[in-house]
């Protein structure tokens, strides 16, 4: 679980933060505690400055990119199991991963925007 966990924090930094308003830690003023009080003119001295805005999502944009010599769930390399029971296992996992993958393309199937975060494959 530690390998998906950090996946979904991780790869989705930008996806989520990209879009300032999402990301309260940018904000220069502290969030609204009673509701219908906020003004315009609150919400537009709320938001970060262009360079702190900029700043942030080059932060976002870099934390989310794959490192060009990741090893993905289940891709390990073959010279690490060399018994037959270890090999076993790493079959049946990547079977299960194949479950999951397709299960995955079958909701996505549903969705207008389709779910590609944690995909197996």
């Amino acid at each position: 679980t530690g390998s998906a966990f950090h996946s979904c924090a991780n790869f989705s930094l930008f996806d989520t933060y990209s879009f300032v308003p999402k990301g309260p830690f940018e904000m220069r003023r502290p969030l609204p505690t009673q509701k219908g009080v906020t003004t315009e003119d609150d919400i537009l001295h709320s938001l970060p400055t262009v360079i702190n805005t900029g700043l942030s999502a080059a932060l976002m944009f870099s934390a989310s990119q794959y490192s060009p010599d990741e090893i993905y769930l289940g891709g390990y390399p073959t010279m690490w199991y060399t018994g037959k029971k270890e090999k076993d296992c790493v079959t049946a996992f990547h079977l299960s991963l194949a479950v999951i993958n397709a299960d995955i393309i079958e909701r996505n199937k549903k969705l207008e925007i389709p779910y590609k975060l944690l995909m197996p494959q």
